[in-house]
């Protein structure tokens, strides 16, 4: 048996807005790449939607969660932690480096992390409606 959550009616109708708000800001942000440059703003803005979920849901409900989901999670921060590397090597070493493999890794590295997220919520979501 696959018990996911011992949370309140509140907390799940909490998890499944988490998930629905990260589905739209996606697939907003896929369309604003229409025109690149509009994708590339919104993906910070995505970014920083999506730190301040991944944080709220690890703060808040990560001991609930389900033993995939939770190293779901810590798969994820991992990913974080070495994007925040990546940056903090790119900007230090700016004036040095070559920019052609940073500049497209610098936009496609961070959306498949917003991707990623993306899946977790869904997999708490499709979790949620089974219990």
């Amino acid at each position: 048996m696959n018990t996911m959550y011992t949370t309140t009616n509140n907390g799940k109708i909490i998890l499944r807005l988490l998930y629905y708000i990260n589905l739209i800001a996606v697939l907003t942000n896929l369309l604003l790449f229409i025109e690149p440059c509009y994708g590339m703003l919104a993906m910070i803005i995505l970014g920083a939607l999506q730190l301040i979920m991944a944080l709220f849901i690890s703060l808040a409900f990560l001991r609930h969660l389900n033993k995939k989901t939770q190293c779901l999670m810590l798969i994820y921060w991992t990913m974080v932690a070495i994007d925040f590397i990546y940056f903090a090597l790119y900007f230090y070493f700016l004036g040095t480096l070559g920019t052609g493999i940073y500049q497209i890794t610098f936009f496609t590295y961070p959306m498949l992390i917003g991707c990623y997220f993306l899946y977790i919520t869904y997999h708490i979501n499709k979790n949620l409606t089974r219990s």
